[in-house]
C-alpha cells in the first residue's frame, strides 16, 4: 500500500461535524438578559401574590444560589457543573413563605418559562441546516444545568421536528466546554476536529475552548462595548423610573437589537444612533398607537355585526331561489304595470 493509499482511507475515515452552543447562539430568550428567566419564574411563582414587591430579591438569591452550588461543587468534585436542582438546594425557601418541597416547584416552573421565553434564532437555524446538508455531522454542545432530554425538549418546543447527530450538556457530564467538554464530544463521536466547526457566542468556552482543542471556531458576537453602555444607561434609567416594574422582561426588544445591530456594518455615528435607539423607539410609538385602533377597529366590527339588517320585500325574498328567465319574467311584468300605473293614476285604485 503506497503512502497516497494510506493518506485516501485515513481521508475517508475522517468524520466532519459542526457543533453549536445552545443559550445566546442557537437560541434566543425574549428578555434583556439571562437572568430575565428568573424574573419569570418569580412572576408565574405563588411568591409573587404574597410579596408582588420582592421580584429583584428573587432575582438575586437565585443567582448567589447558583454561585454557591458552583463553588461547593468545585470544592467536593473538581467542577462547577451543577443540575438546576443542586442550584435550588441552596435557594432561601423561608425567606419567601415556602418550604423544602417547593424545590421540585420551582425547578419546574424555571424550565416552563425556558420554554415560554425562547426562541429559535432563524440566523444559526440557516447556517445549522446548510452544514446538515453540507454533509457535516450537526448537534450541540451546551454548558448548561440543564439536562440533555430537557434541552432536546426546549430545542424541539422552539424548532418542531429539529433533529440532530449528537447532544451534550455540561451537567450530565461533569465538565464545561472550559474543561474535557469538547474532548468528550470528540472521543465519543470520533470526529475529526480539525476538519470541524463549533460556533458560539462566549469567548471563553465556545473560542478558546473549541480552538484548544483543535476545533476551528465560529465566533458568534453579541453586543459591541458601545451598545452594551446603551443597555446599560437605560437599565439604570427603567430602574430609577419604574422601580417596581419588571425591568428585563422586555419581550425580547433587546435581543432583537442586538441581533439586528450584529448583522448591520459600521456607519456614521448618525446612522448608529437611528439603528440602536430611534429606530426602536419609533417602532414601539407605532406599535403603541396601532394597538388601540385594531382595538377600535374590533369594536366597532362587533356593534355593526350587532345592528339589525333591513329586511328584503317578500317579493324579491320569493325571487332569490328562482331562475333567472323567472326573475327576467317578473321585471317585465312589473315594468308594464308601472307604466299603466304612471299612464293611468286611476288604475291603481
Amino acid at each position: 500500500m503506497t503512502i497516497m493509499t494510506v493518506d485516501a482511507t485515513r481521508r475517508a475515515q475522517n468524520v466532519s461535524a459542526c457543533s453549536f452552543d445552545v443559550f445566546d447562539t442557537f437560541l434566543l430568550r425574549a428578555c434583556t438578559t439571562p437572568d430575565g428567566v428568573f424574573e419569570r419564574v418569580f412572576q408565574r411563582s405563588c411568591i409573587a401574590e404574597k410579596f408582588p414587591n420582592m421580584s429583584a430579591s428573587f432575582v438575586q438569591h437565585r443567582i448567589q444560589a447558583e454561585a454557591r452550588a458552583r463553588k461547593v461543587s468545585q470544592e467536593r468534585c473538581g467542577s462547577t457543573e451543577v443540575r438546576i436542582a443542586d442550584i435550588y438546594k441552596y435557594f432561601p425557601f423561608r425567606l419567601f413563605g415556602l418550604g423544602r418541597n417547593a424545590l421540585q416547584d420551582l425547578a419546574q416552573i424555571e424550565f416552563e418559562s425556558e420554554l415560554e421565553l425562547c426562541r429559535v434564532n432563524p440566523e444559526m437555524l440557516e447556517q445549522y441546516l446548510d452544514m446538515k446538508r453540507g454533509g457535516f455531522r450537526v448537534g450541540f454542545v451546551s454548558d448548561t444545568y440543564w439536562s440533555t432530554d430537557q434541552l432536546a425538549q426546549l430545542l424541539r418546543s422552539c424548532s418542531p421536528g429539529l433533529s440532530w447527530d449528537f447532544l451534550y450538556a455540561s451537567c450530565d457530564h461533569g465538565s464545561s466546554k472550559s474543561e474535557a467538554l469538547f474532548e468528550a464530544y470528540l472521543a465519543e463521536q470520533g470526529i475529526d476536529a480539525a476538519s470541524s466547526f463549533h460556533v458560539g457566542d462566549n469567548h471563553t468556552a465556545d473560542v478558546n475552548g473549541a480552538r484548544r482543542h483543535g476545533i476551528r471556531p465560529r465566533y458568534y458576537p453579541q453586543a459591541g462595548a458601545a451598545l452594551a453602555s446603551k443597555f446599560q444607561r437605560e437599565t439604570s434609567i427603567f430602574e430609577l423610573l419604574c422601580p417596581d416594574q419588571p425591568s428585563r422582561l422586555d419581550c425580547g426588544a433587546r435581543t432583537l437589537r442586538r441581533a439586528v445591530t450584529t448583522k448591520s456594518a459600521e456607519h456614521s455615528p448618525a446612522f448608529n444612533l437611528g439603528l440602536t435607539v430611534l429606530g426602536p423607539v419609533m417602532a414601539a410609538f407605532d406599535a403603541f398607537i396601532a394597538a388601540p385602533a385594531r382595538g377600535a377597529c374590533s369594536q366597532w366590527r362587533t356593534r355593526c355585526d350587532r345592528i339589525p339588517r333591513p329586511r328584503r320585500p317578500a317579493a324579491v325574498s320569493g325571487l332569490a331561489g328562482k331562475p333567472r328567465r323567472d326573475r327576467r319574467l317578473y321585471r317585465d311584468q312589473s315594468s308594464r304595470q308601472h307604466g299603466r300605473i304612471r299612464g293611468h293614476p286611476r288604475t291603481a285604485l
